[in-house]
């Protein structure tokens, strides 16, 4: 019998169909050949190193489902809010004289000035808590579930801590000290908004949500920014200004 015969009668292999992988469709038979598997790698690490999709992080930097996130924008939205935050603030303190300064506030327990000091201390946190983040942000997620649950268990020191803390601090500082602490500690969040990175802005953090009503299960840096604002606006309405 001639090879030739053998080739003609020969019965047809049938073909495997492609095999369909996470990375796309495979070479027949299911295997996948190495240049293919690079090239979807590279492809999909590219994919990811992308700074942001939309999602529930920006406020006003998002104009759809599916947009690019700009990041200058929110950082540019972010510092026109605290810089109108500011304003707030020292408008608040201009409005007190000097016998309202020690006048029982709304907020039974603390003075105006008290208050004020409460709210600085909203401004001050953020720094730490943005530094928090960052940290657990590249930890597995039930790290900063298992340090919020144990935060919020600590609620009823952390309680006593916040309600002694204003007393002390606003007559160690008085009013011309709480402005200059108050001014530093914004100059300084203008520093850390340009600080961090593209990529610090995806991470995220559980926080303990019995400190304050404020913190949410889960926040991103624009929340942290933002959270001394909200905090702001909520205790400017217990001063007692006449």
């Amino acid at each position: 019998m001639t090879a030739a015969f053998r080739r003609a009668t020969r019965p047809a292999i049938p073909r495997r169909p492609a095999v369909q992988t996470r990375f796309g469709f495979s070479a027949p038979g299911g295997r996948l050949p190495g240049a293919f598997f690079e090239a979807q790698i590279d492809s999909r690490r590219a994919s990811e190193a992308v700074p942001f999709v939309a999602g529930e992080v920006g406020n006003t930097s998002y104009s759809g489902p599916g947009a690019p996130f700009d990041l200058e924008a929110q950082r540019t939205q972010l510092k026109a809010d605290l810089k109108l935050a500011s304003q707030e603030f020292h408008t608040l303190i201009g409005s007190l004289s000097e016998e309202a300064w020690t006048q029982p506030s709304h907020n039974s327990g603390w003075t105006n000035s008290q208050v004020l000091f409460h709210i600085l201390l909203g401004f001050i946190l953020v720094r730490p808590l943005a530094l928090l983040l960052i940290l657990f942000g590249h930890l597995p997620a039930v790290c900063s579930k298992v340090f919020a649950a144990i935060l919020n268990l600590a609620t009823p020191l952390f309680d006593q801590v916040n309600a002694i803390g204003p007393r002390m601090g606003a007559r160690w500082l008085g009013r011309a000290g709480i402005i200059r602490k108050f001014d530093r500690v914004y100059d300084g969040l203008f520093m850390q908004l340009d600080s961090f990175e593209p990529r610090h802005w995806k991470l995220t953090m559980c926080y303990p949500t019995r400190w304050d009503p404020r913190f949410q299960t889960e926040m991103r840096l624009e929340d942290v920014f933002r959270f001394p604002i909200a905090h702001l606006r909520h205790h400017r309405a217990q001063l007692r200004t006449s």
